[in-house]
């Protein structure tokens, strides 16, 4: 009874894709601190910091109207739902950009200013795959996140030992995230799930 509950499946799925991305963030780290040194390592992980406060600050709400709001409606009508939120993001993703480029660049200078903004498009993705996420937990489709998890892990580790191995930055290093991020994104909305598809739906 308790290997088929819903809830053991998501709670699972989740702590799973979770615990991957963070032994994703302490690999990342890792291969920066052997190739680039201490301060490029400082550098890296503020922006990790800031770009994961940013991202949470700009998602406030989002998923906790989208859960209830799904929960609410057949399957059939999820599309409109999602493409309401999905509007939001896209018509808020501007403002919330112009904000965090201007304090940036009041508060900092020099190469500290380029690792923050290089992290500028890393947390507006994790900002979506955040709302994903809460479509597969109402859909219980959490192993499509965990398999779009694992590329985003891949890709990533792989570009930033390119980068480290060619220029060993903080701001490239930063970079790296977001085309991992992008690919994790792109992995949860082909997917063959309720949620993947209703977002292939949005994206296509």
């Amino acid at each position: 009874m308790l290997r088929s509950s819903p809830l053991l499946r998501s709670t699972l799925g989740l702590s799973f894709a979770r615990g991957l991305s963070g032994l994703l963030l302490v690999a990342a780290t890792v291969v920066l601190a052997r190739g680039a040194g201490k301060e490029e390592l400082g550098l890296f992980g503020l922006a990790l910091v800031v770009g994961m406060y940013a991202s949470v600050v700009a998602d406030s709400g989002v998923s906790q109207y989208l859960l209830p709001a799904l929960a609410r409606r057949p399957r059939e009508e999820w599309r409109d739902t999602w493409a309401d939120v999905m509007r939001f993001q896209a018509l808020s993703a501007v403002p919330y950009a112009l904000v965090f480029v201007a304090l940036v660049s009041l508060v900092t200078s020099g190469e500290m200013r380029w690792t923050l903004l290089a992290a500028l498009p890393w947390w507006l993705l994790i900002r979506l795959n955040g709302t994903m996420r809460s479509v597969f937990v109402a859909a219980d489709s959490v192993s499509a996140e965990a398999t779009a998890t694992v590329a985003e892990s891949a890709v990533t580790l792989a570009f930033l030992a390119v980068a480290v191995a060619i220029h060993p930055s903080a701001p490239v290093a930063v970079l790296t995230l977001s085309a991992g991020a992008l690919v994790g994104l792109a992995g949860s909305a082909g997917s063959g799930s309720p949620a993947g598809a209703h977002a292939h739906r949005f994206v296509h």
